[in-house]
């Protein structure tokens, strides 16, 4: 399995050999913003914004634009690497990977790029951020050791390794109700998609197969999820990869 960013001269969490990922989140910028993991129609995008990874000005850096891709702002104008963005799911916060302060830690933003805080301030790489679905969580993953799934509260306090594995596992992914996390793992062997509870119990390995399946994105309907496995074609949250 081909773990993301193993080395920060690579900072996109894909493999080098994808043919193209895009990353996208869409909130609605409304009284109550949700997130769209759907296409939808155009009334309802007509007022979203994107937040996306972006190398045109150099380096890695975040930005938004809106939905029909106007309007592209950098949020980050930083010389370190900037990438990963997740928006929270009220659309107040965009939490981010950067390596700003020499290795690549989990920050947290407004929407416009403004007040960036550091939550993880540890040693370790901290990569890939997802917030839970109410909000009060963020999924991503830390080398300490090798490749570990972690959960931190959104303010970065009372981080916990929730797979405590020998080997590497990586692209969390919450379920719709935020009681499942899906992820994958070489745990068996090969790399296959696993779900746990949100507290790392009850690990269920979901695929077996001779190729590597990777990066799982739950459905809106929870007992649906859809999995990228080598030479195929997957959507994932806004993703679109083909893997050779």
């Amino acid at each position: 399995m081909r773990h993301p960013l193993l080395k920060q001269t690579a900072p996109l969490p894909f493999s080098r050999r994808s043919l193209s990922v895009l990353i996208i989140t869409v909130v609605l910028l409304s009284a109550n913003p949700v997130r769209l993991n759907l296409v939808v129609g155009q009334e309802l995008l007509a007022n979203t914004k994107i937040a996306f990874s972006s190398k045109r000005d150099g380096n890695w850096e975040i930005y938004t634009m809106n939905s029909d891709g106007t309007d592209p702002i950098n949020l980050t104008n930083h010389s370190a690497e900037d990438y990963s963005p997740s928006w929270s799911p009220d659309g107040t916060k965009i939490v981010f990977a950067s390596n700003r302060e020499g290795n690549v830690e989990i920050y947290v933003m407004n929407p416009d790029g403004t007040d960036p805080i550091n939550l993880t301030n540890h040693s370790a790489d901290d990569h890939s951020p997802s917030w839970s679905p109410d909000g009060t969580k963020i999924a991503f993953n830390s080398v300490q050791y090798n490749w570990e799934i972690y959960v931190m509260n959104s303010d970065g306090t009372d981080p916990i390794n929730l797979t405590n594995h020998s080997v590497g596992e990586c692209c969390s992914c919450w379920s719709p109700d935020g009681r499942k996390i899906a992820f994958d793992s070489t745990r068996d062997g090969g790399s296959d998609i696993y779900t746990m509870n949100s507290d790392g119990t009850d690990i269920v390995r979901l695929t077996n197969t001779p190729g590597a399946d990777t990066s799982p994105s739950w459905s809106p309907i929870e007992s649906l999820t859809a999995v990228g496995s080598t030479g195929k074609l997957i959507t994932t949250w806004g993703a679109v990869k083909r893997s050779r």
